[in-house]
């Protein structure tokens, strides 16, 4: 059984995974079923909890009040794995904007994505390609439209991101005793951020929290292995071996990442199986991380417009909820 927060983007997020079955984002939320959303009203720290089942772990995501964050600094030489997780898993603490490309395997297929989210906006742009099938999402102003352009398509969903303060400014309990324990029935749950930065399989990238704690949770099964640099970033390396799960799963027996040093995002996963042949792996080829003079939200609502008069003639097409997530209504 796997958890997740589930937010009003949950529906968006569902159709455009079913493109191309489970991403590195979904070692939990990529494989739900729309049916299998189950909310869960639990009051923690004034927070809710929601969950989607699977037959794995529990993933946990909070709600909280909208803040604005003072950014965090990356701790320097990281060596401590503890220490690497933490910031991993809390990467939406370290950056506001972010925007790029990479591929990943699903079941042997190789589909791409390009992505830009701004959390100081709630602002986000996706088109995901997998074969001869290409679906994009834009959300802003509190709405998701999501466009599929093979099936032309458009169904909109109201959608507020939000990033909070809870464990950047009271980090207690330890972080690993809040998010990582075991319910009644001996399942590992995990207890992961927000959902801030409005993507849904590009959190793979930029919020990687589920495939951390599947691969990173057990700290005897990876090591970093030093500094490297990619894509002009400085990066941390890791090498280790697949848990039962992720091997089964993917058929890998040992992976390699790639973590940015600064943000904690996932630059480069590979899987390989036992002969040393890569079976499964999430690249990121272009990424732009906090660069000046970017306007996300004027990119992605430009973008929308160069594309309305073709949006326009789709079924499912409204124009109310467009000009609301344009800000025009």
């Amino acid at each position: 059984m796997i958890t997740m927060r589930k937010t009003n983007k949950i529906i968006a997020v569902l159709s455009a995974v079913a493109i191309v079955g489970m991403g590195k984002a979904g070692f939990s939320i990529l494989t739900a079923q729309a049916d299998d959303v189950a909310n869960i009203s639990e009051s923690i720290a004034e927070e809710t909890t929601v969950t989607t089942k699977n037959n794995n772990a529990v993933v946990n995501y909070f709600e909280t009040p909208a803040t604005t964050v003072n950014l965090k600094v990356a701790p320097e030489n990281i060596t401590d794995r503890k220490t690497l997780l933490t910031m991993i898993i809390n990467s939406i603490d370290y950056f506001n904007t972010a925007s790029g490309t990479f591929r990943e395997t699903v079941a042997g297929q190789e589909y791409t994505a390009t992505f830009a989210t701004d959390m100081t906006t709630s602002t986000a742009y996706e088109k995901i390609n997998s074969g001869d099938r290409e679906v994009e999402m834009y959300t802003q102003n509190g709405r998701t439209v999501e466009i599929d352009n093979t099936n032309s398509t458009m169904t909109n969903t109201d959608f507020t991101a939000q990033r909070d303060n809870a464990l950047v400014e009271n980090p207690s309990p330890d972080i690993f005793e809040y998010n990582i324990t075991t319910d009644e029935q001996g399942i590992p749950t995990y207890i992961g951020r927000e959902q801030a930065t409005c993507l849904s399989v590009s959190r793979a990238v930029v919020q990687p929290t589920e495939i951390s704690f599947n691969l990173l949770a057990d700290f005897s099964n990876w090591e970093i292995t030093g500094y490297d640099e990619y894509l002009g970033r400085e990066c941390i390396s890791v090498k280790g071996i697949a848990n039962p799960y992720a091997s089964e799963k993917f058929n890998v027996t040992t992976f390699e990442l790639k973590v940015d040093a600064k943000t904690g995002m996932l630059l480069s996963y590979e899987g390989y199986g036992e002969n040393g042949e890569l079976n499964d792996y999430m690249i990121v080829d272009e990424i732009h991380i906090d660069e000046q003079d970017t306007d996300i939200k004027k990119t992605v609502t430009d973008k929308f417009n160069q594309n309305i008069e073709k949006y326009s003639t789709f079924n499912g097409y409204d124009e109310t909820s467009v000009k609301l997530m344009l800000g025009s209504y």
